[in-house]
C-alpha cells in the first residue's frame, strides 16, 4: 500500500543519513539490487513468528530479496532497517562467537525450526565492538518463543547481568552505527575514479594477517607472500605469458596475529576499466620446522585458498572471485579505497590438508 511504500522509504532515508551506507534507487543498469517484497506465511509457526527475512547475508549478485510478512507487524523502524542491514552483511547479534558471556540461549522454551536462528557464527564473521544488547540486530529475550499451559511465551534469551530476558532495543543503537561505520567506513557514494582515459596506479596495501587455525609445526605462523596483479579479468593467475606484474614478500613475518605492511602496484593503461589482483598467502614451515609449506586459505569461497579481487575501474567495486568459473562479479565485498577484511571459510579442506585458516586485512587503491 501506498502507507507501507512510505514507511519503509522513510526507513531507508534515516539508515542512509545515519550511517556510511548509501542506499540508492535501482536504476536500469544496476546489475546487483535489493528488492522489497510482502510474504504469506500461511499456518507455518515458525514464519508466522517472523516478522521479514533477507535472502542472503551481504551483497551476493543479481537481485536480492528482502521480503516482509503481509501479514503486518513491521510498521515500526526496527525491521526494515534490521532486514536491510542483512543484506549489507551484518548478522544477528546473539549469534556472534563471544554470546555465551553475555546471554544464555534457551533452545527448549523455542517453537520447533527457530533453533538454527541462534546458532554462533564462529568463522567468516567477526564481533564488532562491545556486546550491544540494544542492538537492532539483537532478537529480544522472548523470540520465537513457544507459549506455556497458561498461554504465556517463554523466554529465549536471558541477559546474565540481569537474569531477565533481553529487552531488544527499538532503533539502531550508538553501537549500531559504529559497527555499520566500521565495515564501511567511507561513503562509497563519494568514491570518484581517475578519469579512464587517463593513465593510473592500482596498488594494494596488505596491512594485517590472522591466523584462526593452529599451525601444526609449532603452534605459530610464519607468514610470507605472493601478489599477482594487472589489467583485465580473465588472465589466470602463476600462468606464463601474463602481462601482469608480481612481488614476493620473502621476509618471514611470525606471529598469529601480524601487521606486515605489505605494498604491491601496477599500472593500468588508459581505456582499461578491469583490473584483478591475486594474493597467495604461505606459512613457511620449512623455516622453523625443515617441512613442507602449509598454505593459508583467505579466499571466502569454497575450494580455492588465493584471494582473487576482480576490481571494477569505472563504479570502483571489488569482487572475490573462483578462477575455476567465469561469475566474475558473483561476491561483493567492497569498494576501492575502503579497508576491508575478508576470511577463508573451507575448514573442511583446510583441516583435512592439514592448512591454515587465515583472515587478510588489505586496502585496493586506485590513483
Amino acid at each position: 500500500t501506498a502507507s507501507e511504500i512510505s514507511t519503509i522509504e522513510r526507513e531507508i532515508r534515516d539508515l542512509d543519513a545515519r550511517t556510511n551506507l548509501s542506499i540508492i534507487e535501482k536504476e536500469s543498469h544496476h546489475r546487483d539490487f535489493i528488492q522489497i517484497e510482502k510474504f504469506d506465511p500461511g499456518d507455518c509457526e515458525f514464519l508466522q513468528a517472523v516478522g521479514g527475512y533477507s535472502n542472503s547475508l551481504g551483497r551476493c549478485g543479481g537481485k536480492q530479496i528482502v521480503a516482509l510478512n503481509q501479514n503486518g507487524g513491521w510498521g515500526g523502524t526496527r525491521l526494515i532497517k534490521h532486514e536491510l542491514l542483512h543484506a549489507a552483511g551484518v548478522y544477528h547479534e546473539q549469534c556472534r562467537p563471544d554470546r555465551d558471556r553475555f546471554v544464555e540461549i534457551r533452545t527448549d522454551n523455542m517453537i520447533d525450526g527457530a533453533a538454527w536462528q541462534f546458532r554462533k557464527v564462529k568463522f567468516d564473521s567477526e564481533g564488532i565492538g562491545p556486546y550491544d544488547y540494544n542492538s537492532i540486530m539483537h532478537y529480544g529475550g522472548r523470540a520465537f518463543g513457544r507459549r506455556d499451559a497458561n498461554g504465556n511465551v517463554l523466554p529465549t534469551i536471558i541477559n546474565k547481568q540481569t537474569n531477565a530476558p533481553v529487552q531488544a532495543g527499538g532503533d539502531l543503537s550508538p553501537d549500531d552505527i559504529a559497527a555499520i561505520n566500521f565495515i564501511y567506513p567511507e561513503d562509497a557514494g563519494n568514491f570518484v575514479p581517475p578519469s579512464i582515459g587517463n593513465y593510473r596506479e592500482l596498488k594494494i596495501n596488505i596491512n594485517g594477517l590472522e591466523a584462526k587455525t593452529w599451525d601444526s609445526c609449532n603452534g605459530e605462523t610464519d607468514f610470507f607472500g605472493r601478489v599477482e596483479m594487472g589489467e583485465g579479468w580473465t588472465w589466470r593467475s602463476w600462468s606464463g605469458g601474463n602481462s601482469t606484474r608480481r612481488k614476493k614478500f620473502d621476509d618471514v613475518v611470525e606471529g598469529q596475529q601480524v601487521e606486515p605492511n605489505w605494498n604491491a602496484r601496477t599500472p593500468i593503461s588508459a581505456g582499461a576499466n578491469r583490473a584483478k589482483v591475486v594474493v597467495k598467502l604461505i606459512d613457511d614451515d620449512d623455516f622453523v620446522c625443515g617441512n613442507e609449506n602449509d598454505d593459508v586459505d583467505i579466499n571466502p569461497i569454497d575450494g580455492i585458498y588465493d584471494l582473487v579481487l576482480n576490481c571494477d575501474l569505472v563504479t570502483g567495486a571489488i569482487y572475490v572471485a573462483n578462477e575455476n568459473n567465469n561469475a566474475y562479479r558473483s561476491h561483493y565485498v567492497g569498494q576501492i579505497g575502503e579497508q576491508i577484511v575478508l576470511q577463508g571459510r573451507d575448514k573442511a579442506m583446510v583441516e583435512d590438508k592439514g592448512d591454515i585458516l587465515g583472515i587478510i586485512h588489505f586496502k585496493v587503491t586506485l590513483e
